[in-house]
């Protein structure tokens, strides 16, 4: 009897104890457990109220679009005494940049519209591209250049387009061209000039010595001669000519870019590679001073 009490006894401590250690791992895991959401609650409110501007100016700068103007202006060139060496003229610009679904068909009537506006030196047209425009004006006559047997090995992939279309091309003759009126030259430089270079970017068509008249027969006639841009522009102004032009130096072109072999160094420091940039002498080493600031708009 006294046996079995004792053996109660223990059973119940035992169990007290038991009772006693469950009670305690779960007050540790309720301290646990409240602790944690305490702090992501106290982590929560920090990140919504003291970083909220931080996160703020990351998610626009994430989500804003930037676009840039036009090629800035460069600063001056002055002498130790303040005087003016190079400085910047304004000057009336013609440029053309290519519209959405605009066809051959149409890029040569505009080439024809506008060759009869501006007064351009078409002397500089090289023979290559009289022949390329030949080729288009004259599509069935220079089909008529390839036999049916070359015509065959395109078929079968032993000739390419590229090549049948220098194979035209080597067949032109000079008197083929000299069937070409003036018209159809001045149109055919024009055209050059409107697709040379990639296709999205503005091609300088006429930069500087633009008369009033060109700048307002362009401007006026807007729907017929789609793409073309009247522009302000804007170039270099050596106030003493050539005197000292190899110690200032040149700057390219807004055709010739950023210089092809440190093209990857200036688009790392945000250039575009129509953007004009000093490519000798003083022009060149003080790049970064005299580089123009271009307006910065953001889209929203």
């Amino acid at each position: 009897m006294k046996q079995n009490n004792n053996m109660k006894r223990k059973k119940k401590l035992l169990k007290t104890k038991y009772l006693k250690e469950e009670d305690r791992r779960m007050t540790i895991i309720l301290v646990v457990a409240i602790t944690f959401f305490v702090c992501i609650i106290l982590r929560i409110l920090y990140l919504n109220i003291f970083m909220s501007s931080f996160y703020n100016m990351k998610l626009s700068k994430s989500t804003e679009n930037y676009i840039y103007g036009e090629s800035a202006p460069r600063g001056r060139i002055l002498d130790r005494n303040g005087k003016v060496l190079v400085g910047n003229k304004t000057v009336k610009s013609i440029y053309y940049k290519k519209p959405d679904n605009v066809t051959t068909k149409d890029e040569i009537e505009i080439a024809y519209k506008i060759s009869k506006i501006l007064k351009l030196n078409y002397d500089n047209i090289l023979e290559r591209n009289l022949k390329e425009f030949y080729i288009l004006i004259n599509e069935e006559e220079t089909d008529n250049l390839i036999t049916k047997e070359e015509y065959q090995k395109l078929e079968n992939r032993k000739l390419t387009e590229n090549q049948i279309y220098e194979l035209k091309i080597s067949r032109i003759k000079k008197q083929d061209l000299n069937k070409m009126k003036k018209y159809d030259k001045r149109a055919a430089y024009v055209y050059y000039l409107m697709n040379k270079g990639y296709s999205y970017e503005e091609k300088e068509i006429k930069l500087g010595n633009v008369t009033d008249k060109e700048y307002a027969l362009v401007a006026s006639n807007k729907d017929e001669l789609k793409g073309f841009i009247n522009k302000l522009d804007w170039k270099r102004h050596y106030i003493y000519g050539d005197t000292m032009r190899s110690i200032l130096g040149n700057v390219s072109t807004s055709s010739n870019g950023i210089p092809y072999e440190n093209k990857d160094s200036y688009l790392a420091l945000g250039y575009s590679l129509n953007d004009r940039v000093g490519i000798s002498y003083l022009e060149y080493q003080y790049e970064s001073i005299l580089k123009g600031t271009k307006n910065k708009y953001i889209l929203g």
